[in-house]
């Protein structure tokens, strides 16, 4: 009967933990949300940032398109010959 009871505390202890890590990411979400919508708001660093993030990754979206669609017609091409 103590080897169930210690199983069942296991079980609780890992579902107690993974619901604070969910509630920790959710509280961390929200905080960052409503920083978002909240003024003030720095259009300047958003733009800096956007560009550092989207423009700029562009070239490697790129090539990491252009070798994955090789690997897939090379892989089509022996696939279907």
């Amino acid at each position: 009967m103590e080897r169930v009871l210690d199983l069942v505390a296991a079980v609780g202890r890992a579902a107690i933990g993974f619901c604070r890590a969910v509630g920790a990411v959710a509280i961390f979400a929200a905080v960052a949300v409503s920083g978002v919508v909240r003024p003030p708001f720095h259009w300047r660093n958003f733009a800096r940032a956007f560009l550092e993030v989207a423009c700029f990754s562009l070239p490697v979206v790129g090539l990491t398109a252009l070798f994955t669609g090789m690997a897939l017609a090379l892989q089509s091409y022996t696939g279907f010959a």
